[in-house]
Formats: structure tokens, C-alpha cells, sequence
């Protein structure tokens, strides 16, 4: 069993653990397969358009290197602010979502961002939460790309997604009391995809993987951002909503 330190969350790894539910919560594995009904509804950052080589190789090392099973995400992405997922449901009137939208896109149209380049510097394995912090020595199973946190523009994208949350709770009820809108955690990640195996330990050979990771290098400029309605997590079953220019 190996051991690694991750400086940006102050915690080491030593074990994937795609089936261990956690805090009362599903396995990774039961997640990533769970069907919504009704879908969700997520405010997203599509890596595409040459953006995503350094993602799919990353990828591509772990698929052929790791001597584990790995599915991968070919839906790569990262989320501005999640708006209704198997807890918090889509309200039963469309119209009520569709002013939900609009309000979402004046919202951010209005700031003129233009465009924001998001740096990612770290790829490492996901972390259970409790509490709000992350849990040490299990990862949940899941291969995560992680952003920049000094960037200014990664901070921006933060304060974007803070800021709408903010806007949607006082414009609409359906985000208050128990549905609370808020951004989940304080970094910019995407999802590569997750180890699809019972619980292991890391070896020496996935251990040495992960290390080359931690010098993950890749930008992802963004100009636009879609609402999409969802069914698996990954948004590997999605349909676009909204189209939000920056």
C-alpha cells in the first residue's frame, strides 16, 4: 500500500474506494449509475474544442497504465452552480424553470466578463467530505482535474457562481429554507471519471501514476456557459437548456 499527500486539500491517500458509502451517503459507484427522475439541472463550462487533450490524456495513462478498471467521462466539464439535483427537485411548473433560466442568463450576461481562462494544475483522486472538509487516507473513488486556486480568474468564476446563488435565493423561494442555493466547495473541478472496482489499495503502480499527475498542466478558456438538464451525473445523458454567453 502506498501513501500520498495532496498539499492542496492537506491530506494523503492510500486508498480508492468507489463502493464505501460514506457518512450515510451512496458508494461512487451507485452515484455515477443513478438514473435522476426527475433530472437535474446544472450551470455549466464545456472543455472541448482542443481544450480537452491534456484531460483526455490524463485519462488515457490511468485507462492503460493502472491495471485497474476505469470509466471515464467523455462529457468533460466543470460546474458554475448546481440548481436542482435529487435532493433539491425542479419545480412542477415549467414556467417557473424557464424564468429561472432567463434570470440566470441576464444575470450573468450583464457582468461582461467577455471571456475567463481557467488553469488547471492538479489531477488527484476525490475526496469524501464531512462537514465541509475532506476526510483523510479513503478517496471516493472518482479521478478529478483541479484548478489553479491563486488564479484571479478561477476566483472570478468562483465569485460568479456565488453571486448567482445569491441572485436566485432572493428571486425565487424555491431556493430558500430547507433548498438553500449555494456553491458546495471552494475550487473549480473536472471530473475525469472513477475507478470502476470494488474498494483497493494504491499500489506502486497507480501510486506512480498519481504522482506524474500532480504536475498536471491544461487551460481551459471559457466564453459561454450552458444550463443542462441531466440524468447521470457525468452528463454523459444531458440535454442543453440555456446558452449563456460571458
Amino acid at each position: 500500500m502506498q501513501s500520498i499527500y495532496y498539499q492542496d486539500i492537506k491530506i494523503s491517500f492510500s486508498r480508492i474506494c468507489p463502493d464505501l458509502k460514506h457518512d450515510g451517503k451512496e458508494s461512487t459507484r451507485t452515484k455515477q449509475r443513478h438514473h435522476l427522475d426527475p433530472p437535474g439541472l446544472t450551470v455549466v463550462a464545456l472543455i472541448n474544442n482542443g481544450h480537452d487533450e491534456p484531460f483526455k490524456k490524463a485519462i488515457e495513462k490511468v485507462e492503460t497504465s493502472s491495471g485497474k478498471r476505469f470509466c471515464s467521462t467523455s462529457f468533460l466539464h466543470f460546474t458554475l452552480l448546481g440548481l436542482f439535483n435529487d435532493k433539491r427537485k425542479r419545480p412542477d411548473s415549467s414556467d417557473e424553470e424557464d424564468e429561472i433560466n432567463k434570470s440566470a442568463k441576464v444575470f450573468i450576461e450583464q457582468r461582461h466578463f467577455g471571456h475567463l481562462t481557467i488553469k488547471f494544475n492538479l489531477v488527484r483522486p476525490g475526496a469524501f467530505y464531512k462537514d465541509g472538509s475532506p476526510c483523510d487516507m479513503d478517496s471516493d473513488g472518482t479521478l478529478i482535474a483541479i484548478a489553479d486556486r491563486e488564479s484571479q480568474e478561477v476566483n472570478k468564476f468562483h465569485s460568479l457562481g456565488d453571486d448567482l446563488a445569491c441572485h436566485l435565493r432572493k428571486t425565487f423561494p424555491i431556493f430558500c429554507n430547507n433548498n438553500k442555493l449555494k456553491r458546495e466547495h471552494p475550487t473549480i473541478w473536472c471530473t475525469l471519471g472513477y475507478f470502476d472496482e470494488p474498494d483497493l489499495d494504491i499500489d506502486e503502480r497507480l501510486a506512480s501514476i498519481l504522482k506524474e499527475l500532480k504536475s498536471f498542466n491544461a487551460s481551459v478558456t471559457v466564453s459561454q456557459l450552458e444550463v443542462r438538464s441531466y440524468k447521470l451525473r457525468s452528463l454523459e445523458i444531458s440535454d442543453p437548456k440555456t446558452t449563456i454567453n460571458l
